[in-house]
């Protein structure tokens, strides 16, 4: 292919753009022309020239502009996510959708994770094992917290009084 044939793949892109390039390309040129890796993009390629024809054309290759973050915002508090499916899960927190229902106890839950963790309840599944004693836990938060009597780390301090448990939750229902 030919500088000639590069040049009139560019205009007729820049004219009928690259939806159209079929209907454009009439004259056997044209065809050879649209025919050519240069027509990458009309189905679903890139649409910018290909590196042949940048070269032919004595250019240096075309880079691709940096992309925006696409951004999914929830309409009810506009808290941002990078993903479509974080903001289909984030809705659940204002609608209290629970799709995911547990077949042993009927118990719902807004994340198939989080059914996943539960199921383990009823099929006695503990798959997290502490190294130190031995027994096993079906979540691995409660292993972490397992494995804080064997350290005695106690991370949890309240501001008033400064004393310290293994435990947030013990922490959270402090009174002075």
């Amino acid at each position: 292919m030919g500088l000639r044939d590069v040049r009139l793949y560019l205009s007729l892109h820049e004219r009928y753009g690259p939806r159209n390039m079929r209907q454009a390309s009439s004259s056997s040129s044209e065809k050879r022309v649209h025919e050519t890796e240069l027509s990458g993009g009309h189905d679903g390629g890139p649409t910018r020239p290909s590196k042949r024809a940048n070269r032919a054309l004595g250019k240096q290759e075309a880079r691709p502009a940096a992309q925006e973050p696409r951004v999914h915002e929830c309409t009810t508090c506009r808290k941002a996510f990078p993903c479509p499916s974080n903001l289909t899960v984030h809705v659940r927190v204002h609608t209290g959708e629970r799709p995911f229902s547990c077949h042993a106890c009927g118990d719902a839950f807004a994340r198939s994770g989080d059914l996943a963790r539960h199921v383990r309840t009823h099929i006695g599944d503990k798959p997290h094992r502490c190294d130190t004693c031995g027994d096993a836990f079906a979540e691995s938060g409660n292993l972490a917290m397992h494995v804080r009597t064997h350290t005695g780390d106690k991370p949890h301090r309240c501001d008033t009084c400064g004393k310290a448990f293994a435990d947030s939750g013990n922490l959270a229902v402090r009174t002075h």
